[in-house]
């Protein structure tokens, strides 16, 4: 005769094997992909950060860009609002791909920082600009001008992006 396992204690050793199973599922996952790191932003609105110079000319920040940050995988991102009057002076630079989103709130202008060798249109009028780097999800340096001088340097970085 077969003695029946009373509902809480299977509920509980339903928990546990799903507790393992994660487990093992997350230990499997780090030892291929390493240990999860999450830092989160950091700001910084005086003095230098990654390079940057707060005060410094969108000329000087350029410069700080392509002495650092011209390498393979590192792209620069500009965003502008649609409904904004840079959409029509902005409109010739904006991605295809952007264009084909235009129920999107914004336009984009993407490259490769090493492909941009002068200090082009969306790069002079927009007030923030993204400098996308190599990631499994996000890595990223964000420069904001003022009166077209740096105000703020932001750095994001999620989930094993490591300097």
């Amino acid at each position: 005769m077969m003695t029946r396992i009373p509902r809480g204690l299977q509920r509980t050793l339903l928990i546990i094997a799903a507790t393992v199973a994660i487990s093992a599922g997350l230990l499997v996952w780090s030892l291929e992909h390493g240990i999860p790191f999450v830092e989160g932003d950091r700001v910084a609105r005086s003095g230098t950060a990654y390079g940057f110079q707060i005060g410094s000319s969108r000329e000087e920040a350029f410069r700080v860009v392509h002495e650092r940050y011209a390498k393979p995988g590192y792209d620069f991102r500009v965003l502008w609002e649609r409904a904004s009057p840079l959409q029509a002076q902005l409109a010739e630079y904006e991605d295809p791909s952007s264009r084909r989103l235009s129920r999107e709130e914004y336009s984009t202008w993407h490259r490769p920082i090493s492909a941009v060798s002068t200090l082009e249109a969306p790069l002079q009028r927009v007030d923030r600009w993204d400098i996308q780097m190599p990631a499994s999800w996000v890595n990223s340096i964000h420069l904001t001008f003022t009166a077209d001088r740096l105000s703020e340097v932001s750095r994001s970085r999620w989930l094993f992006e490591r300097p």
